[in-house]
């Protein structure tokens, strides 16, 4: 087997970025590659991370190698490029050394570049390797230490150097303030303040998605949104503070540091964001004790449909008329204004839902969702690795035995296969966690498959189990549906074949892992689908049925011949 060669690279600031911190990562893993002449199976990159509590190594890419080698995706006697270990972690003590201990245990190859040392698990003086690990890593965590204090006495001068001589700290400003270069001073942009002013003003009467939609209407130098009006809302940089108590201490606490006042020039009075702020926090306990009522988990199409316009998932909604329930997908971006569809997205939960289980109840089950495939072989290839794992644990018990029979001396021949049985143990039972997994996932498929039947598919969507356990099902299998709202004045465009088309929604429903999509045009009376057309009223469809309408795979790059130029 062709062993593979990966590259991991690690920088924890921008200045590192525009520095040499990469470069100088990127020539040692060309050089090394050039020397072996050979090429990597792929690299690894963590741009702004540091390594000093890990975090690399749970959410970025260093992650996604462990996880590959868990998953056997990358094998015994693979190698991986580092400059150093500190690229790894900087992290203090047992932490960091398991870190790298779990690499080697699953012998994985590690080349440290800058002192060209390898090191293999496979080596039979695990002491000497522990110890260079330990010495290096320790080195590596001093520096991160000596580092950050520098860092935080950095900052700790900086808000000293503001509090008594009103120096800027910073030039990450807020959204209305410029910083002039020559005077070294903070000023107002008046445009900018004066819609600040604006946005509290519609506060004073509006709640925040009200405020966004109304601000937005207006001449603005960026689309607010409700996160956006609601973050403002709370910032005391309005009336001038610099909050500058979110500091990290030496411990990694956030601690409670101080409040700056009179350090940005004030857009409107303390008093006046105070009195705001009691309002506010009348109307939120008022919701409080009101409250809404829970709708419980409604919407089937919950985080596998997009808005085409602005790419925001759809929401489930509701309204009442008339003593009447009805449900609504929404564009959240559209209800304040910040959705290039430029007007507010409702659609009927009906208008979506109705369309789809007619393709669903019409095509193959397959041609929707993802099939379960052979579970039985998956079962049969899990207790083959158990039967494998048992016979070589009867092995080690035998060489065991044969040991304490010959007085405990143990030859060097027998504890090296010794270790390349429990070597080829570790494997077995990783592929067999594997298929583990695959069972339980498969499992899944087949009992919502068996529920999911043509002629059950409406009863099961009554209740809330039946309704998750399909958006489950519809998640696993990569589908995607995107929607692109059109309105009544909404102009023609190219292929239109019949009356009023241009002023019908578009939908797509991608299947990533059957690779193909299905198409429909919807208006408030019916969709037009497979060759003939549904009516929502009389939920009749009239027309014959046609299984070719299918579209390529990636039909969101289709929307583009549907412009609508009244946007």
């Amino acid at each position: 087997m062709t062993v593979q060669i990966y590259s991991y690279k690690r920088i924890s600031s921008r200045t590192q970025k525009e520095g040499t911190g990469i470069d100088r990562q990127e020539a040692l893993i060309k050089e090394y590659l050039a020397h072996h002449n050979r090429e990597l199976a792929r690299e690894f990159i963590d741009l702004g991370i540091s390594g000093f509590r890990g975090k690399n190594a749970r959410t970025g890419a260093l992650r996604e190698f462990l996880d590959l080698i868990a998953s056997g995706a990358i094998k015994a006697n693979d190698v991986l490029l580092v400059e150093n270990f500190d690229r790894l972690t900087r992290m203090n003590g047992i932490d960091a050394t398991k870190l790298v201990v779990d690499i080697l245990s699953a012998k994985i190859i590690i080349v440290t570049l800058a002192d060209n040392q390898i090191y293999d698990y496979r080596q039979e003086d695990h002491s000497s390797i522990l110890f260079k690990i330990n010495f290096v890593l320790s080195r590596a965590n001093e520096e991160s230490r000596i580092k950050r204090n520098r860092s935080l006495g950095a900052w700790a001068r900086k808000h000293s150097e503001a509090k008594s001589s009103n120096k800027v700290m910073t030039k990450r400003l807020p959204y209305w303030i410029n910083y002039n270069e020559e005077t070294e001073t903070l000023n107002l942009n008046s445009h900018r303040a004066d819609e600040v002013r604006r946005i509290f003003d519609l506060l004073e009467i509006y709640g925040c998605a009200r405020t966004a939609n109304e601000i937005n209407k207006t001449s603005t130098d960026k689309k607010w949104t409700l996160i956006a009006i609601r973050h403002l809302s709370r910032a005391k940089s309005v009336y001038g503070c610099l909050e500058i108590y979110k500091t990290k201490s030496e411990n990694g606490e956030s601690v409670d540091y101080e409040e700056l006042e009179n350090y940005y020039p004030p857009v409107i009075s303390k008093e006046r964001f105070f009195n705001l702020q009691t309002k506010l926090n009348i109307r939120s306990e008022t919701h409080d004790k009101i409250g809404r009522e829970s709708k419980g988990f409604r919407n089937i199409f919950k985080g596998v449909i997009f808005c085409e316009h602005c790419d925001t998932a759809l929401h489930q909604n509701f309204t009442k008329r008339k003593g009447k329930e009805y449900m609504y997908l929404i564009c959240a971006k559209s209800l304040v204004g910040a959705c290039p569809a430029g007007r507010k997205i409702f659609i009927p939960y009906g208008y979506i839902v109705e369309p789809f289980l007619l393709y669903y109840k019409n095509y193959e089950l397959e041609k929707i969702i993802r099939k379960s495939g052979d579970v039985q072989s998956l079962v049969e290839n899990r207790n083959a690795y158990n039967a494998e794992i048992e016979d070589k644990q009867s092995t080690i018990e035998k060489i065991a035995q044969s040991i304490e029979l010959n007085g405990g001396d143990i030859p060097k021949i027998l504890l090296n296969r010794i270790r390349k049985i429990e070597t080829e143990i570790s494997q077995l039972t990783n592929k067999r966690d594997l298929a583990d997994v695959e069972i339980a996932k498969m499992n899944i498929y087949v009992e919502v498959e068996q529920a999911i039947s043509r002629a059950d598919i409406d009863e099961l969507l009554e209740n809330e189990e039946g309704r998750i356990r399909f958006n489950m099902l519809l998640k696993e299998s990569q589908v995607q549906i995107r929607v692109l709202k059109r309105f009544d004045d909404s102009e023609p465009f190219e292929g239109q074949d019949f009356q009023d088309e241009h002023k019908m929604s578009v939908v797509v429903i991608n299947n990533k892992t059957k690779g193909f999509g299905l198409s429909y045009y919807f208006d408030r009376k019916h969709a037009r689908l497979a060759g003939g057309t549904y009516y929502f009223y009389t939920k009749k469809f009239v027309g014959g049925w046609n299984n070719d309408f299918t579209l390529p795979l990636g039909s969101r790059a289709e929307f583009s011949v549907y412009d609508d130029k009244s946007q």
